[in-house]
């Protein structure tokens, strides 16, 4: 996004960007649609993007101050939702960014939490005519810091209509606590199958994004499936089935791939000397001297590969 930035700083656009969300400041309505025509402009010769229409937005100063403060405001769906949120704030201080563990939790606390409220909070924003999936994101972020288990059916039996949550879901599923392992088996089988999916196969962020669960999670499993996949794989998906391995102890399946390290994309490389950790000793040692590299992140993780 750095050339785009220089671009609109060219043109003398007055702007903040997080991200992929650019704010840009104007002195008058007409100098605001100019301005749009030439981001647009901006982003298609820079990097062939386009605008999403639902996310561009005039506003009048008044407008803008009522929204931003709204952004930053609790605005609960539901009873459900505030009492949940109250819940997760006292047990985490109020700072957003910050996990809690199970065992922190009173028994009394973690049951007040149901399957049956967090699918009824969920449910209540995507039935909306209009989801607001700003505020529902914002959610899963919260029910992440617990890590609570109620969101996982719903989440996955609706992820058509949860498509603009996908990055949090996962991150959510990432964070869910004291479930079974054979729960969490029975979720691998089923990301298995949205890897299948229409809506899946036709985004390439929403595949790793499934992938990367399998190299986050050992109780997820199904190895042998990935690895069954490897040769037909995207480079992209082949790191994470890298990653997966070495989180499934497939360090045997690594090995089989050691002579492959050349023609490697740097992703993958680093992704399989990153493996190469859990090789017997020598074995990876004399693996690694093999090979120079230049880059200071290679360099230090070759060296902490061959001394874990």
């Amino acid at each position: 996004m750095i050339p785009i930035d220089n671009s609109m700083l060219s043109t003398g656009l007055a702007f903040l960007r997080y991200a992929d969300e650019i704010l840009v400041f104007c002195d008058s309505e007409k100098a605001s649609r100019q301005a749009l025509a030439s981001i647009a402009s901006i982003l298609d010769k820079q990097q062939r993007l386009t605008l999403q229409r639902h996310k561009t937005r005039f506003f009048k100063p008044a407008e803008f101050r009522r929204f931003c403060r709204q952004m930053i405001e609790d605005r609960p769906i539901s009873r459900d939702e505030d009492e949940l949120l109250k819940l997760i704030r006292r047990y985490s201080g109020g700072n957003p960014y910050r996990t809690v563990s199970y065992n922190e939790i009173s028994p009394e606390d973690w049951k007040k939490i149901t399957e049956k409220i967090v699918r009824g909070i969920i449910r209540e924003y995507i039935d909306k005519a209009e989801v607001d999936y700003i505020r529902l994101r914002w959610f899963y972020r919260r029910l992440s810091q617990i890590g609570h288990p109620g969101a996982i059916d719903v989440s996955l039996e609706e992820l058509e209509k949860l498509g603009p949550c996908f990055a949090n879901i996962c991150s959510y599923l990432a964070s869910v606590q004291a479930i079974a392992a054979d729960r969490w088996k029975g979720i691998g089988s089923r990301l298995l199958g949205l890897l299948e999916s229409d809506e899946v196969k036709s985004n390439e962020f929403f595949r790793l994004s499934i992938l990367s669960l399998f190299s986050r999670n050992a109780y997820i499993n199904h190895f042998s499936v990935l690895a069954s996949r490897f040769q037909a794989s995207d480079p992209y998906a082949r790191r994470e089935i890298f990653l997966a391995a070495k989180k499934n102890n497939g360090v045997d399946w690594l090995r089989e791939h050691k002579e492959n390290f050349y023609s490697m994309d740097p992703w993958q490389r680093m992704a399989f000397i990153f493996c190469c950790a859990d090789l017997p000793a020598d074995e990876k040692k004399y693996f690694i001297n093999r090979w120079t590299f230049d880059r200071p992140f290679d360099i230090v993780l070759a060296k902490w590969a061959r001394s874990t």
